[in-house]
């Protein structure tokens, strides 16, 4: 609810999309207009558009841009490790909404400063960010599969 509220409001971008197939989009920001790939998503409407859970394409990625019904959303990687072992064990709402806000928040910061420059140290980063957490909670169990969303 209340990135659904809030997030017009923190968007400092827009996305046009060039290719739904493939996720080819154009970005413009402050800085300039680029053009990357976002997840593209058509979903039910009843369900979360703005955070969606789901296996990506890239599994070394914990998060990854996405427009979801025409809106800034972010993807996370339910076969990342992190995922498993912490993201699917948390069972407060307010410590999942709060996670969840972060991910978003980091995926909005990246449309909104991202330009050719800059495009490749973002991936980088987000792999960086995937691969040290996927080596911090190797000794962590798994989620039970209940527990999996």
């Amino acid at each position: 609810k209340t990135l659904n509220a809030k997030g017009k409001e923190l968007e400092n971008s827009e996305i046009e999309i060039l290719n739904k197939d493939d996720g080819t989009v154009k970005i413009h920001n402050p800085h300039g207009t680029t053009t990357g790939k976002l997840i593209i998503l058509d979903l039910d409407e009843k369900s979360n558009h703005r955070v969606i859970a789901k296996q990506m394409e890239t599994p070394t990625f914990l998060w990854e841009g996405t427009i979801a019904n025409q809106e800034h959303a972010v993807t996370i990687n339910t076969t990342h490790p992190f995922y498993s072992k912490i993201y699917a064990k948390i069972d407060n709402p307010d410590v999942r909404a709060g996670l969840d806000y972060l991910l978003w928040a980091l995926t909005e910061a990246e449309l909104s400063t991202i330009n050719e420059a800059t495009k490749e140290q973002y991936e980088d980063m987000r792999y960086q960010v995937s691969k040290n957490l996927k080596k911090l909670v190797e000794e962590i169990p798994d989620a039970d599969e209940d527990d999996i969303l």
